[in-house]
């Protein structure tokens, strides 16, 4: 993903009505205190942490849950630790139970992948995100023949070899930003 088609601000508003805020959250422990950070998860999302296995992959979740709370802390104007979250059938977070306009309408998604997280925000809507690293697919055309439409697996086989891995990575985290949603 390039750097230049991401703007830095060091100011969070609630996006507007059919708007989708994006953040990028690189996910390197060394650059933030995850000790402080903790202290703003609740008990589940702390006993989660230490569920896993890796340092990195607890880091990682400290990291992005924070930082998701700071977003949603301040797009509702409150403090970060104050942030609840409810849980649907598939677990996919929502926020949870309070009253008010600005809660009731906004939605999140988040995705997270070799040391970076997107955190999707919008207004109205569900929305959903996707980050993947690039790497080889075995049997690229096989999977993309199962899983893309005739449309999209022709539109991906017409295209020069070289360039066919990118395409295929970018349909398939649209799609998955798509189910996310």
């Amino acid at each position: 993903m390039s750097d230049t088609i991401w703007k830095r601000s060091s100011v969070v508003r609630a996006p507007e009505e059919g708007e989708v805020s994006v953040w990028r959250v690189r996910l390197n422990a060394a650059d933030v205190s995850v000790g402080h950070l903790k202290s703003m998860l609740s008990m589940d999302e702390l006993e989660r942490a230490e569920r896993f296995h890796f340092q990195t992959h607890h880091d990682s979740y400290v990291i992005t849950r924070a930082t998701l709370r700071q977003i949603l802390g301040a797009c509702l104007q409150m403090d970060p630790r104050d942030v609840q979250f409810g849980y649907g059938p598939q677990r996919k977070p929502y926020l949870g139970n309070w009253s008010g306009a600005a809660h009731e309408r906004l939605h999140f998604n988040v995705s997270h992948s070799s040391g970076l997280a997107l955190i999707a925000v919008t207004r109205g809507r569900e929305v959903g995100v996707d980050v993947e690293r690039i790497h080889a697919v075995r049997d690229l055309e096989s999977l993309a023949s199962q899983f893309f439409s005739r449309f999209e697996f022709q539109q991906l086989m017409s295209l020069p070899y070289e360039r066919r891995l990118a395409s295929f990575c970018a349909c398939w985290t649209r799609k998955e930003a798509f189910i996310k949603a």
